[in-house]
């Protein structure tokens, strides 16, 4: 089963890789920047044409859109990674504290096994 939330955040969170705004992205696949809000917010789903498109333009595999599958690992593809519950914590992070939680995440790295 496909989760909306999560291809929403997927596809946001590539987009912001590529720079691109909310509103840029929908220019080039031809919709309304509140409904690619509302497709990264996992309000709306999407037509597999619109899918198609975001892959497109967003140089994403659909395996790691609709599913979070990885793809083998090269320089070229690094950029994907899998959004865990990990990656949603430190997003909401407010950024006065990154510092410290980077901080308290690298000193607790050697004692993880």
């Amino acid at each position: 089963m496909i989760d909306i939330f999560d291809l929403g955040l997927r596809i946001r969170n590539v987009r912001k890789a590529h720079n691109l705004t909310q509103e840029q992205l929908a220019e080039k696949i031809k919709v309304s920047p509140h409904y690619v809000y509302e497709l990264e917010h996992g309000y709306k789903s999407m037509s597999i044409y619109t899918l198609a498109n975001i892959s497109t333009v967003l140089d994403a595999p659909l395996d790691f859109l609709v599913f979070g599958k990885e793809p083998a690992t090269t320089p070229e593809n690094k950029d994907y990674i899998t959004h865990d519950d990990l990656d949603r914590l430190v997003e909401s992070i407010p950024l006065y504290k990154r510092d410290s939680a980077y901080s308290a995440l690298k000193n607790l790295l050697p004692y993880l096994k």
